[in-house]
């Protein structure tokens, strides 16, 4: 069984946030071997930055360019969530796989261009309904 623990590293010692689940379950794994992964805490994209980047912004550059949202998306990954390796390769970083700063970062880059390139507004998170 896999369970993540959070909390925050002060002076050098890990404080959980829920002290007496991580101790239930560490007695579970008494005089068995583990692995302890330690990082960063980061949050997924949310479901509402996902609603307004195919509801609103994909939908604006799909009507202004006539390319379907997927086309959009396609197109949108390549020019600013791609890497372009030595190889000749181009990786295309997976939208569903941002965290929520990256994510707004993304968001950004898109809305900058279609104003510059395309001429069109698109419309802030908090000024529409998604």
């Amino acid at each position: 069984m896999n369970s993540v623990f959070t909390g925050v590293i002060t002076k050098g010692k890990e404080v959980f946030d829920n002290p007496e689940r991580y101790a239930v379950h560490k007695s579970k794994l008494e005089g068995q071997r583990f692995e302890l992964v330690l990082r960063k805490e980061t949050h997924r994209r949310t479901d509402q930055q996902n609603r307004y980047m195919w509801g609103i912004v994909y939908e604006i550059i799909s009507d202004h360019t006539g390319y379907d949202p997927e086309q959009v998306h396609d197109a949108m990954k390549v020019m600013f969530a791609s890497q372009h390796l030595d190889n000749g390769l181009t990786i295309t970083e997976r939208t569903s796989k941002m965290d929520t700063v990256r994510f707004t970062k993304y968001i950004e880059d898109i809305k900058r261009w279609a104003a510059e390139f395309l001429g069109c507004y698109i419309p802030e998170a908090n000024e529409v309904q998604v």
